[in-house]
């Protein structure tokens, strides 16, 4: 069997990636705090308990409180420029 190449960490964890343009669409739907729960009951996340990471790929304009594990800071600036809050876990 040949060598198998490279590196693989023992310890990765994986986040499941939520953008800010899915927050605005659960903002024009009426849902203005979000987490773990609301994400699984609209299918957007595959398991409850999902580890969440919050990028910053699209706009937001309406005010959402979201509670995640991580979040990058544009993402961060973004939502809370639209008046919302992240709150980290």
């Amino acid at each position: 069997m040949p060598k198998k190449r490279g590196f693989t960490a023992f310890d990765t964890v994986p986040f499941a990636p939520i953008n800010v343009s899915q927050l605005q669409k659960l903002a024009d739907a009426g849902i203005t705090t979000i987490d773990n729960e609301v994400l699984f009951n609209k299918g957007i996340i595959r398991k409850k308990d999902a580890l969440l990471k919050l990028l910053g790929n699209g706009e937001i304009t309406q005010s959402v409180s979201i509670r995640i594990h991580r979040a990058s800071k544009q993402a961060q600036d973004k939502v809370t420029k639209a008046g919302g809050t992240v709150e980290l876990l």
